[in-house]
């Protein structure tokens, strides 16, 4: 009995399958064949993104290598921290980023991968980011709207030096173009 079930079982899920199969197909038709959003959607084949793009992965690879050393630059400026969050008056946002002017805080690769997937799942091609620091998360972001059809992304940092930067790797991942960024 226990051959004759599992055979039974393997027939059954190859019906529905082939019944599946059909359905998706009829649907992918009725939307037209040829580049589709159901045809990439129905595809093995990865869609390219820009996070592949030679520029772009040496850039990230770079910042991500370099905020590594966050953890020690952090600890130094602990105690200042701790004094102004723990004050009668948070401190003011140009203080802080005074303070924080050689800290990268940036999201992991992770982080930036998921970044990427949810702005293009949404199709975003208008993203405003606030605090861009030295670009890191800003890459991710320009990349997505790049890859929904030439998007952008609007972003602004306090601190004059770390706007210099991001900038700067912004270019070097050749996504300048897709990037506004304000220096407030």
């Amino acid at each position: 009995p226990s051959v004759i079930s599992a055979l039974w079982g393997f027939v059954f899920a190859s019906a529905m399958l082939r019944l599946l199969a059909r359905r998706v197909y009829r649907v992918w038709r009725r939307l037209g064949a040829g580049g589709t959003a159901m045809e990439r959607a129905l595809s093995l084949t990865p869609a390219p993104s820009s996070l592949d793009d030679p520029r772009v992965r040496s850039t990230l690879d770079r910042l991500h290598s370099a905020a590594r050393g966050d953890l020690f630059r952090m600890l130094g400026r602990l105690p200042s921290l701790a004094r102004s969050f723990l004050g009668s008056k948070p401190p003011e946002a140009a203080v802080m980023s005074e303070r924080m002017k050689d800290v990268y805080i940036p999201l992991s690769p992770a982080q930036g991968r998921f970044l990427y997937l949810v702005a293009r799942s949404l199709s975003a091609r208008r993203i405003v980011e606030f605090g861009t620091s030295f670009g890191v998360s800003t890459i991710y972001a320009a990349a997505a709207a790049r890859d929904n059809g030439n998007g952008r992304v609007i972003g602004s940092e306090l601190e004059p030096r770390k706007h210099k930067r991001a900038v700067a790797h912004l270019e070097a991942a050749g996504l300048g173009g897709h990037a506004d960024d304000d220096e407030h």
